[in-house]
């Protein structure tokens, strides 16, 4: 929990310092920004801050708390496990959160018209399961071991969008955005029991597709 507040407070008040330190330029601007419906990438909702550092260019950052640990261990890892029974160990779980660098340039001025850019994604959870009892079929010796996992996915690729400026003084932002790119997920299996060899890392690749609406305010 510590190394949370950590990153998320380094990264917003990076973003700060940055923004204050364009306060004179023309082109500077700073707008903060809510994705509500973030339900279906697995997140409670998406905080943004986003910066220009030219009249055309922006730089963005995302930080979400996740809903649930990114896995499929229940498939992998249901039933036997070397001849032991597994199950969730609710108070072990963590959903994680994830951050979301990206860069945009737009077509007529930052923050306000159409754009392309690049996006990335890093996510980050873990789990742990608890031996339920031994296998008889098996080995009927009961280890009380447990399995450690840590989740680790990474998607990154282009974007495209518009966003507006609306209201007086240009204070609302809308912001629209769709992208795809690769996903790579990276598992890292921990296996503490008496007896079995563990689990080694395992990697998949995949696609990654990127679509939402985000309301905010620019702040500057």
């Amino acid at each position: 929990m510590r190394m949370k507040k950590s990153i998320v407070i380094t990264i917003l008040c990076a973003v700060a310092f940055f923004a204050q330190g364009q306060e004179n330029k023309e082109h500077a601007r700073l707008a903060v920004k809510v994705t509500p419906v973030t339900i279906f990438r697995n997140m409670l909702f998406t905080a943004h801050a986003e910066f220009a550092v030219s009249p055309t260019t922006t730089l963005a950052v995302g930080i979400s708390p996740n809903l649930v640990p990114k896995s499929n261990i229940l498939d992998e890892l249901s039933g036997e496990v070397d001849g032991y029974n597994y199950s969730i160990d609710l108070s072990k779980q963590r959903a994680g959160y994830s951050i979301d660098p990206e860069i945009r340039w737009y077509s007529d001025k930052a923050m306000d018209g159409f754009f392309f850019g690049l996006y990335s994604s890093f996510r980050f959870s873990g789990q742990e399961f608890t031996e339920s009892k031994a296998s008889a079929s098996y080995n009927p010796v009961f280890t009380g071991g447990t399995i450690k996992m840590i989740t680790n996915v990474l998607v990154v690729g282009p974007q495209f969008g518009w966003e507006k400026l609306l209201g007086k003084r240009d204070r609302f932002v809308f912001d629209g955005y769709l992208g795809i790119g690769g996903k790579f997920t990276r598992r890292n299996y921990y296996e503490a029991q008496l007896l079995g060899p563990g689990y080694d890392d395992s990697t998949r690749m995949g696609l990654g597709l990127r679509g939402n609406v985000s309301l905010g305010y620019r702040i500057r």
